[in-house]
């Protein structure tokens, strides 16, 4: 955790856009002593928990209710759930050359998630839009990643700004 702190540090002390941090983070590949951000993905190895995480400290969208059911108050059903989830389904985790080092990486496939009531695969597929068609040796991550930066995404740049809100107040 501490490489990451340094690498956080450093993405802001050179003033790096708040995009290309979240990349970093989402993408990231290899060992924690290679490329920092990869601690995230040794703190949080779950398929549903990284999606879940990632919707709520980027978008600003709490997703876990929609794992079992649609909630009555939100939007989301378990096709959104899944359909996120998905984008994390090739992560893979291996022993990396150093004792108690993990190795995260991209394992090639088809990226999809199966809701476990219905028995249906549903590909990766951003908040609110269609699912996608990637390449089968493509990383879902770097597709999520380019979605979330895009400028007429929704939920980005709202979600940090309620951020800086809720600090200031």
């Amino acid at each position: 955790t501490f490489s990451f702190h340094q690498w956080l540090r450093h993405y802001l002390y050179e003033n790096v856009p708040y995009d290309e941090l979240v990349r970093g983070v989402i993408t990231a590949t290899g060992t924690f002593s290679e490329r920092p951000p990869v601690s995230w993905y040794r703190s949080v190895q779950e398929r549903n928990a990284q999606m879940e995480d990632i919707t709520q400290l980027f978008l600003g969208v709490r997703m876990q209710c929609a794992q079992c059911h649609h909630h009555p108050f939100e939007k989301w059903s378990q096709r959104d759930y899944y359909g996120m989830a998905a984008f994390f389904s090739q992560v893979g985790l291996k022993n990396g050359p150093q004792s108690g080092e993990i190795r995260i990486f991209h394992q090639r496939g088809v990226a999809e998630a199966e809701n476990p009531k219905t028995k249906k695969k549903v590909k990766p597929t951003p908040l609110g839009a269609n699912e996608l068609e990637l390449a089968k040796f493509s990383d879902p991550r770097i597709a999520l990643a380019d979605w979330m930066v895009q400028e007429d995404n929704p939920f980005f740049a709202h979600a940090l700004v309620n951020r800086y809100w809720k600090h200031f107040f």
